[in-house]
C-alpha cells in the first residue's frame, strides 16, 4: 500500500530590538514544503522516504538561506 502526504508551512519573526552590531531589528520570514510516501512493505513496517525545501528570508543577509532535505526512515507500527 503506498500513501502520499505534502505539507506547507510559513513562520513570520519579527524581533523586538534592534541587533547591536548591524544596527536594524531582524525580520524573518520562513517557508518550507515537505513532500513524502508512506509505503507499508510489510504489516507492520513502512517505509517512508521524505524531501524538504525549506526558505528563510531576512532583511539580515548573514541570516538568510536555502535548503533542500532528504531522509528515509523505516517505521514499526505498534498498533
Amino acid at each position: 500500500r503506498l500513501q502520499g502526504y505534502a505539507g506547507v508551512s510559513y513562520l513570520r519573526s519579527d524581533y523586538r530590538q534592534d541587533n547591536a552590531m548591524i544596527g536594524a531589528r531582524r525580520e524573518d520570514r520562513y517557508t518550507s514544503v515537505d513532500l513524502g510516501l508512506d509505503w507499508r512493505v510489510a504489516p507492520d513496517w513502512m517505509v517512508r522516504p521524505q524531501l524538504t525545501r525549506a526558505y528563510n528570508r531576512s532583511n539580515l543577509p548573514a541570516t538568510e538561506y536555502h535548503r533542500t532535505e532528504a531522509s528515509i526512515s523505516l517505521r514499526r507500527i505498534w498498533d
